[in-house]
């Protein structure tokens, strides 16, 4: 599955969870134990407010720009132009 932040990182992981505070991400040991290859490793967690959406490997988003586009909690001001003068 994929992985994307308001803030524009993507990365991957091969389950997750829901929680009170945000998404726990699950991978797995490619060189584990076998006693353990079936228990995910927890790889990262993303706040709520941080997480765009969860897609499915193959699947990619219609825009881009839909992630970019979330404002950041708390900034006060709208999303602008990157490097510009606010």
């Amino acid at each position: 599955m994929q992985v994307f932040c308001t803030d524009g990182t993507v990365f991957a992981c091969r389950s997750y969870d829901l929680t009170e505070y945000g998404v726990k991400l699950y991978g797995q040991h490619p060189d584990a134990d076998e006693r353990y290859r079936d228990d995910p490793e927890q790889i990262g967690f993303v706040p709520h407010d941080r997480l765009g959406y969860i897609l499915p490997d193959g699947v990619r988003p219609a825009s881009q720009s839909v992630v970019g586009a979330q404002p950041v909690m708390g900034s006060g001001y709208p999303p602008g132009p990157a490097g510009g003068v606010r």
